[in-house]
Order: C-alpha cells, then sequence, then structure tokens
C-alpha cells in the first residue's frame, strides 16, 4: 500500500514537472526555434542519464541491442512527439498542448489493432469517440482561426500513442529500461542536433536559463515517472498522468492570467474521463487474457 502512495505521488510530483517544463519552453519559445528548445532541454537531462544508463549496463556490452532498429525507431518517434509538442507550445495555450498529447489513450486502442494486430473491444469505440467530441469541444471556440499548434497537438498525441506502443513492445521483449532510456536520450539528441543548427540563433541569458530550467524539469519528470512505474503497478498510476492537464491549466491561470473557456473545460473533462475509462477497461482485458492463458495450460 506505502509503494502505491508513493508511486502516485512520484506520478503527480512528475506530473508537476512536465507542466511546469512546457512553460518554461514557451517563455525560451519567444527568442529560440522549436528544434533548438528540443535539443537544449533533452542535451541537459542526457548529461545525467547518458552515463548513468552507461554505468549500470555495465559500459558498451550491456548498451548492445538486439533490437537496434527497434530502439531506433522508439527513438525517432520520441523526437518527432517532442518537436511536435514544442512547437504546438509556440502558438497555442499550454494545457490545450499538453491536453492535445494526452489523447494517446484514444489513438493506442486503434494504433495496436493495426500494428500489434490486438483486438479492439468493441465497448472502446464510444470512449474513442467520447474523447474526440471532447478535442471537438476543446478547439470549437477558435475553430475559425485555428493555429498551426492544434494540428502540431493532435500529431503530439498521436506520436506519443505510437512511442508507447514501442516501448510496450521492447518491454515484451526483455529490453532492460535503462538501456531504452539510454537509447531515447541518445538518438533524440543525436537526431535533434542538425535541424536546431539550421535554425539556430543567438540566445540572450535569459532565454539559455529558460532552456536549463526546462531540461532540468524534463529530467525531473522522467526520473518521477521511472520511479513511479518501479513503485505501483501501471494500471493503477498510468491515469494520474492526467493531472499534467490540471497542472498545466493551473500554470496558464496563476501564471499567464489565461482562463479556459467553459466548453473547453468540459471537452477536457471528456477527454481526461475517456482516456481513464479506457485504460481501465484496457487493464480488465489484460486480466481476462492472463486469466484465459491460465485456463489453456
Amino acid at each position: 500500500m506505502e509503494r502505491s502512495l508513493s508511486g502516485i505521488a512520484l506520478v503527480v510530483l512528475g506530473s508537476a514537472c512536465f507542466a511546469s517544463a512546457g512553460l518554461f519552453v514557451q517563455f525560451a519559445g519567444s527568442d529560440a526555434s522549436s528544434w533548438v528548445t528540443v535539443f537544449a532541454t533533452l542535451a541537459v537531462g542526457g548529461t545525467v542519464v547518458l552515463p548513468a544508463a552507461f554505468l549500470r549496463l555495465g559500459g558498451l556490452s550491456g548498451i548492445a541491442t538486439p533490437h537496434p532498429w527497434l530502439q531506433l525507431a522508439r527513438g525517432i518517434v520520441s523526437v518527432l512527439g517532442i518537436g511536435t509538442l514544442f512547437t504546438a507550445l509556440g502558438s497555442i495555450p499550454l494545457t490545450d498542448a499538453l491536453l492535445l498529447r494526452e489523447t494517446a489513450p484514444l489513438w493506442i486502442p486503434i494504433l495496436s489493432a493495426i500494428l500489434l494486430s490486438e483486438p479492439m473491444p468493441p465497448r472502446i469505440w464510444p470512449l474513442i469517440l467520447m474523447g474526440f467530441a471532447g478535442v471537438f469541444m476543446v478547439l470549437h471556440p477558435r475553430l475559425d482561426h485555428l493555429a498551426p499548434g492544434d494540428f502540431f497537438g493532435l500529431a503530439g498525441g498521436l506520436l506519443f500513442a505510437v512511442q508507447t506502443i514501442l516501448t510496450r513492445h521492447l518491454d515484451r521483449l526483455n529490453e532492460p529500461q535503462a538501456r531504452t532510456l539510454f537509447y531515447i536520450y541518445a538518438i533524440t539528441i543525436t537526431a535533434s542536433f542538425a535541424p536546431a543548427a539550421l535554425t539556430f540563433a543567438p540566445l540572450t541569458g535569459v532565454t539559455v536559463l529558460w532552456l536549463i530550467i526546462g531540461g532540468v524539469l524534463l529530467l525531473a519528470s522522467t526520473g518521477c515517472l521511472v520511479a513511479a512505474y518501479q513503485a505501483a503497478p501501471a494500471w493503477l498510476i498510468a491515469p494520474i498522468g492526467y493531472t499534467a492537464v490540471v497542472f498545466a491549466a493551473l500554470v496558464d491561470w496563476l501564471v499567464l492570467n489565461k482562463v479556459p473557456h467553459p466548453q473547453a473545460a468540459v471537452g477536457m473533462a471528456l477527454v481526461i474521463l475517456s482516456g481513464i475509462l479506457i485504460m481501465v477497461l484496457g487493464r480488465q482485458g489484460d486480466r481476462q487474457t492472463s486469466a484465459a492463458a491460465g485456463h489453456r495450460v
């Protein structure tokens, strides 16, 4: 019980760090390109994660992976997902950007059926439709002047879903978590360097400070989530990740004086509720599948 409570607390803390990181990325975005913010914030975290993972894996022999192409795909999808999120933060409110990214649970059942041939229970469809109805309600007040960030935000949610499926596949192949984390940072930093260099412009000292703070907060968020999943089962703590949207709304309100439109607030609630229910039903389906497999044996 104590470990579960610890896992829940870590997810909440990680969500707060992630939402706060988004705020500093927005601050830096007024002076730096999206790809510069991607590279800089990842590089800050990489200075800690890469050496730590390298040592934990026991050096070069531990880094060698039997699934290089899968790790490469996971890293490329990750950097594209971060890039679309940071681009979205440049033109839409923090709350909207994080909410659109958190549409991943709506995409996962569809993509799992397509990519992994996992059957999707019919009862999931109404929840998916409810979630996308919520997205429509969030965007409706400004449908006549949608920003590019809205589309980048939705793309970020889709890429986050692909990233989640690839991570789950690597876990099933018994890839150590430290190795996957090593490749995530190594590939995303490497892949974001070229576009960052091409779009680089001289930065002010304040912008550099925002980038460093954003990178530290992203690293803290990642660390909290890794520790949380070690302390508590995924089915319990995954839905709590939606608190990032709540923290983003608080940041928008308290720091930027942006209050969500009432209709948008209802839409957020629909997206969050549908995502939680999809994860809960998915967990129940996994239990039933495991039980059936046990009876067959």
